[in-house]
């Protein structure tokens, strides 16, 4: 239902067509509703430019005008815009308009026509349900966005319960708190929780189950004991119902207060000494204390247990001893720098084990009073693991350095700002410069205006969809020009906003030439082609000509005109086969694309007749990645049912999907085709004459983008077409879902 504020708003509504009466006529009827302010543009452009200067709740949009129709305009709308409601109004009622309009995300569409109260009636309505939807999703989105941010930024540990007792939520606090994650607690209901029984508190949580909001007295709760992992904590809690606008209790919320520290500071002060003894023993880190002269006098159990010797060895020995050799003048020197300055930054040194072995540490250390002696108090952090780590890094590098610089590509790492960050000597050397001249310069000060300006654009482009991009371009390097294949990789850092740009570009000069060259001798056996039928077509309408004077001139002599009427046949199967050289002598020659299967159908559909045999086409949001001659395939399956069918009275058109690939079928009710006719049907071999309009091209068409046909009906009872298309050459368009 909408708000009493959604109704009397004024609405304000942008109205584009390029005949001024409608517009005239159009602002008079939606501004009567008394809630609708209509500004009008008689042209995409012109709304453009105001959409530029101001804020409109919804656009109306007629779809055929000049410069920009509506499915270009919903398109910039939206690429610049965002998702303000759009309403494509327009007396083209067409499906394809209708496929487009909703692909490129209209809410709805509206065909003129008909009594025009009642038609800006609905045209009102849509409106409203459009701007009323749109101003509901984005206060949806608010309205949660501001409880997860209260949740989510609260200090406070937050738990959120469903009415039988799981934890549907949790909040950073929660989670710091207890050590859990919401993953942690899918198995766990707190109305079973017998250590929550067993405290003597259940009571408080039913009442907050019941609708009251209610304080539990302090505890010490034990997450493990009743998750499996966590920590113990005390904490005080209050308990708060979350009613829905119908008053029914949706959820409650626990909101526990940490005051386990406020324990701990209590409990310290009886047991300070045995916790602070539990505490260094059980630290990580390597832990000594030694006095003013060097001499060991307390080691952590680590320590001993790690180096191989007993506290017997270690304690009361001088700490130089259990020093690498090379590292013993370092530890006097920043011995006495702690009696001179007391603090010095940490350092790192070589601890000897029993057998002899180095471990590199880490060495922090502070003054403190042990056993009312001055003393220094060490923690020795082993970084072994990190060297070690540091050591295949640095060797991964090398083999990285070694590859990029071997590379016969292009290699290089710009920042966001294009500042040159690294490029392979390959790269430079297209530039006539070194990597050394090149990393940490701006790309437009090293670069060739004409590159620099180019490349720019292409980089701003994958900062701001952090897609990757590949491009084909012929730059001007100031070595030659080149053809290069381009491939930009975006790098994000840990906030995912793009840090840096991977460029990897091959060099495709050669590849380019041979393209120019096989594209030149394809016009040139194109033209010889169109000028050979031409002269053929010329001289068969001369022969036929002739022909038909001799059968009037043998008027009478039957023999004789059965033997013209078979050369007839002849000289037309001629020009068949021209007529198919003309459709097909492209085949191949124009790069595949993706193609609507269903109105690829219509499309072949509409060059025949058909009669009174009914089709259904079943394949709406489907598209296939084939030859430009797609349509020609459509054309010949339907041809073949009208044709060879006898009494097809049913086509239909299908599709399934599969983790291989997708199948297309195409059936009919007709006679079938018999068993050993099946794979003949689309075979010529020598010295035998098919039909140009047989199926012999359609498998060669579709084999070009790799799909396949068979033919699999039951003889008697149908063809059934089946083509297979592979994975990567299919895809599912949002129609349906849309609509």
């Amino acid at each position: 239902m909408q708000s009493n504020y959604q109704m009397n708003a004024m609405h304000r509504i942008l109205y584009v067509d390029d005949e001024p009466s409608l517009l005239d006529i159009g602002k008079v009827f939606l501004e009567r509703a008394g809630n609708f302010e209509v500004t009008t543009a008689i042209s995409a452009p012109e709304a453009i430019r105001l959409l530029e200067l101001q804020r409109f709740d919804a656009i109306i949009s007629d779809y055929q005008m000049p410069e920009m129709d509506g499915i270009q305009f919903l398109v910039e709308v939206r690429n610049r815009f965002g998702q303000i409601p759009f309403i494509l109004f327009t007396g083209r009622g067409r499906e394809q308009v209708v496929i487009q309009a909703i692909n490129s995300g209209a809410d709805f569409y509206l065909q003129k026509g008909g009594d025009p109260k009642a038609q800006f009636a609905e045209l009102s309505h849509k409106i409203m349900q459009a701007t009323s939807r749109k101003n509901a999703e984005v206060a949806l989105v608010e309205s949660e966005e501001r409880l997860r941010t209260m949740i989510e930024q609260s200090p406070l540990s937050i738990q959120m319960l469903s009415p039988d007792g799981r934890t549907v939520q949790v909040n950073g606090a929660f989670e710091k708190l207890w050590g859990i994650t919401l993953a942690d607690l899918k198995d766990y209901n707190m109305l079973k929780d017998e250590q929550l029984i067993s405290l003597g508190i259940m009571h408080y949580i039913k009442k907050g189950f019941s609708g009251e909001a209610c304080k539990i007295p302090p505890v010490q709760y034990n997450t493990h004991e009743s998750v499996g992992v966590g920590e113990k904590r005390w904490v005080l809690s209050h308990i708060y119902p979350v009613r829905d606008p119908a008053g029914t209790i949706h959820n409650i919320v626990v909101v526990h207060q940490d005051i386990t520290e406020q324990k701990k500071a209590e409990e310290a002060l009886q047991e300070s000494e045995g916790f602070n003894r539990n505490l260094i023993e059980n630290i990580p880190d390597y832990l000594l204390i030694y006095d003013q002269q060097g001499t060991i006098l307390y080691t952590n159990p680590l320590f001993p247990i790690k180096f191989g010797f007993t506290p017997e060895e270690t304690i009361g020995s001088p700490i130089i001893e259990h020093v690498a050799p090379d590292h013993r003048n370092l530890i006097r020197t920043m011995m006495a720098r702690r009696v001179s300055e007391k603090i010095i930054p940490p350092y790192e040194v070589s601890i000897l084990k029993k057998d002899g072995t180095a471990v590199p540490v880490i060495v922090k250390g502070t003054y403190i009073q042990f056993h009312n002696r001055d003393a220094v108090l060490v923690l020795m952090n082993d970084i072994s693991e990190r060297k070690r780590m540091d050591e295949t890094l640095r060797k991964s590098e090398n083999l990285y350095q070694t590859l990029s610089e071997s590379s016969p590509d292009m290699i290089w790492l710009v920042d966001a700002d294009g500042i040159i960050q690294y490029i392979n000597q390959r790269a430079a050397q297209v530039f006539g410069l070194t990597p050394a001249n090149l990393i940490g310069k701006r790309t437009d000060l090293v670069f060739p205006k004409e590159i620099a300006s180019h490349f720019m654009e292409e980089v701003n482009c994958v900062v701001t969809t952090k897609e990757i991009r590949t491009i084909e371009v012929l730059e001007p390097f100031p070595t030659g020009a080149r053809w290069t294949s381009t491939r930009l990789v975006p790098i994000t850092g840990p906030d995912r906003e793009v840090i840096q740009i991977l460029g990897i570009a091959t060099d495709i000069t050669e590849r380019k030439r041979a393209d120019e060259v096989l594209f030149k001798i394809n016009q040139k056996l194109n033209v010889l082609s169109q000028l050979t039928r031409k002269d053929l077509t010329n001289q068969i309408f001369v022969l036929n000509s002739y022909l038909e004077l001799t059968k009037n001139q043998l008027v009478g002599q039957d023999r004789i005109i059965e033997t013209l009427q078979k050369g007839v046949q002849e000289v037309r199967l001629i020009q068949e086969t021209i007529e198919f050289t003309k459709d097909f002598q492209d085949m191949g020659a124009k790069p595949p694309k993706w193609q609507n299967v269903k109105m690829t159908m219509l499309l072949g559909i509409s060059h025949i007749s058909i009669g009174n045999i009914r089709h259904s086409i079943e394949t709406e949001n489907l598209e296939i990645f084939a030859d430009p001659l797609l349509e020609k395939v459509c054309q010949r399956l339907f041809e073949n049912s009208v044709e060879h069918g006898d009494h097809v009275t049913r086509i239909r058109v299908s599709h399934t999907v599969t983790p291989e690939g997708a199948t297309i079928f195409f059936e009919d009710d007709g006679i079938g085709i018999s068993a050993e006719k099946k794979e003949q049907i689309f075979l010529r071999s020598d010295g035998t004459r098919v039909s140009m309009r047989s199926l012999i091209f359609v498998r060669e068409i579709l084999d070009i983008t790799g799909i396949t046909i068979t033919e699999t009906g039951e003889p008697g009872k149908g063809v059934r077409f089946e083509m297979v298309v592979p994975k990567g050459a299919y895809r599912l368009t949002d129609v349906q879902k849309e609509l």
